[in-house]
């Protein structure tokens, strides 16, 4: 095989070379405390964009409870069971419940359900 050489190193290169080395200056990295600090200023400025930008976005999308009517606060309130607030969760509890008749009657009292319709319900 005939190897060609592709690269010449020129004659003298290395008898010299300690001697060029040695004249380029030398520079030494002194650690600052600013070069200590900067990343945890970073971070910390990350953080702070984060706290400021999540709470700008939550005060122009949130409606304060005031805007809310009477009613509709109510409607939330009733939600949830006064009693149990973990039957929502639990659907074997409700359907265990029970009514009794007087419940039933008190109920549709309540609804303004006729006698007439309730004669007729009954006949079938």
């Amino acid at each position: 095989m005939n190897q060609k050489q592709l690269h010449n190193v020129p004659e003298g290169y290395f008898e010299n070379l300690q001697t060029r080395l040695s004249a380029i200056p030398q520079q030494h990295s002194a650690v600052t405390p600013w070069v200590r600090m900067r990343p945890y200023l970073a971070m910390a400025a990350a953080f702070a964009a984060m706290v400021v930008g999540g709470t700008a976005l939550l005060r122009s999308t949130a409606r304060p409870a005031s805007v809310l009517s009477d009613e509709a606060l109510y409607s939330y309130a009733q939600l949830i069971p006064r009693t149990d607030p973990y039957m929502i969760y639990d659907e074997n509890a409700q359907a265990e419940e029970s009514y009794s008749e007087e419940d039933i009657i008190n109920y549709l009292i309540e609804t303004g359900v006729s006698l007439e319709l309730l004669a007729y319900e009954a006949d079938y």
